[in-house]
């Protein structure tokens, strides 16, 4: 009778470890699997922010030259004046050489 006793006693604690060996499996798996998840959803993060960056250098780069392209016309622009205005005072200078001389 204790024999049996025993035997079913121990057959009882070994289903027991059974069961805690497989839930602490699935637990261990779970906890991999998030793990595996976290890990990819902070690989995307990265990969989302670096491409926003490329983005907003690529936008800076673009209104760089155009702000570029926008001072070198107002610098033609004021060189021609300049010339204009050189040319406008010789025409003067000639106009007045030619009163005089008359």
């Amino acid at each position: 009778m204790q024999k049996h006793k025993r035997n079913k006693l121990w057959r009882k604690r070994k289903r027991q470890h059974a069961g805690e060996m497989l839930a602490k499996e699935h637990e261990r798996f779970n906890q991999v699997d998030q793990e595996g998840n976290e890990w990819r959803a902070r690989e995307i993060a990265k990969e989302t922010a670096k491409r926003k960056v490329e983005k907003m250098k690529e936008i800076a780069k673009q209104k760089a030259n155009e702000e570029i392209r926008r001072l070198e016309s107002e610098l033609e622009l004021l060189l021609i004046v300049e010339k204009l205005q050189e040319l406008q005072s010789i025409s003067q200078k000639l106009t007045k050489q030619e009163t005089l001389s008359k």
